[in-house]
């Protein structure tokens, strides 16, 4: 990995470097059930509008794992929104680092996205497990036949009055 690419991986992974960022407000509901979905191998999609607290969820299932001595260092967390990241070769990535599990928060703006998730999904032997974000559920749903039986999707409401 170069040193920009790792530089930029360091800034968005804090865990990495032992720090804490704010998770917002716990929803149980939902964080349990991304980590359930852990144990199975098929690829974890949370879907929901925008501004619901995907990525919220995110940060806390990975320091949930954390918390549960899973090494820092192999959770790997990707906005894909961010257009730093529009050159980057996942598959290429992914293949010479050993990740435990890969958050990829707004996955549907990466180029081919479906087809990456595919690859990644089939690699003989794989022992990552890749949790999703996405807020156009429509766009991620007409991709669906490259990942059929390999998804599972939890969809996020904005509110519940638990």
């Amino acid at each position: 990995m170069d040193t920009y690419v790792k530089n930029f991986l360091e800034v968005f992974n804090p865990w990495w470097d032992g720090k804490k960022i704010d998770t917002g407000i716990e929803r149980e509901k939902y964080k349990e059930s991304i980590m359930s979905s852990l144990s199975d191998k098929r690829i974890t999609f949370a879907l929901g509008a925008r501004r619901v607290g995907k990525t919220m969820l995110m940060f806390q299932c990975i320091y949930d794992l954390i918390g549960k001595a899973v090494n820092p260092g192999s959770i790997l967390y990707l906005s894909m929104d961010n257009t730093s990241l529009q050159d980057l070769d996942l598959v290429e990535l992914l293949s010479k680092e050993k990740f435990e599990y890969i958050f990829l928060d707004e996955v549907y703006y990466v180029k081919n996205w479906e087809r990456i998730l595919k690859s990644l999904y089939d690699i003989p032997g794989r022992t990552f497990k890749i949790v999703c974000s996405g807020s156009s559920a429509s766009l991620i749903e007409s991709k669906k036949h490259f990942l059929t039986g390999r998804s599972l999707k939890i969809p996020i409401d904005p509110l519940s009055f638990r």
